[in-house]
């Protein structure tokens, strides 16, 4: 199984992670310049005492445009604009990530209240169906 995760801050990385230390394929995407170019050069991230950076790098790839994955795993932060999540570009990256993807996984610290109103907001921008899209809290 292949499991591409997207975004690779802290929540991102320790999820590839974990998902290493089970034997899974993982592959990640970044946009930010500077992580992208610490992941190049196989510099830690941040400090995590339990994570081996030369596991991580030894069993992680930058994904590549278009590459298929079994299941894509969304790590963003989401801005915050007057007191409300902005949800665009997360929805665009829902919407790309299922092209490639069987499913795909919102991994994240928003609480339940948040993610439904997301996922309604999602629905009213029709998107064809959410049956292969789910999401599992940070906490």
């Amino acid at each position: 199984m292949k499991i591409r995760i997207v975004g690779c801050g802290h929540i991102g990385a320790v999820n590839a992670y974990g998902f290493i230390t089970k034997g899974f394929k993982v592959c990640v995407s970044e946009i930010n310049l500077e992580k992208l170019q610490k992941i190049r050069r196989k510099e830690p991230l941040f400090f995590e005492r339990t994570l081996d950076w030369s596991r991580f790098y030894s069993n992680t790839e930058v994904a590549g445009d278009g590459e298929y994955s079994d299941l894509s795993v969304i790590c963003i932060d989401l801005p915050v604009i007057d007191g409300k999540y902005e949800t665009a570009k997360l929805a665009e990256l829902i919407a790309i990530q299922r092209e490639t993807s069987n499913l795909v996984g919102l991994r994240s610290t928003l609480g339940p209240r948040e993610i439904s109103n997301l996922m309604t907001e999602l629905w009213s921008k029709s998107l064809d169906g959410l049956d292969n899209i789910f999401y599992w809290p940070e906490f």
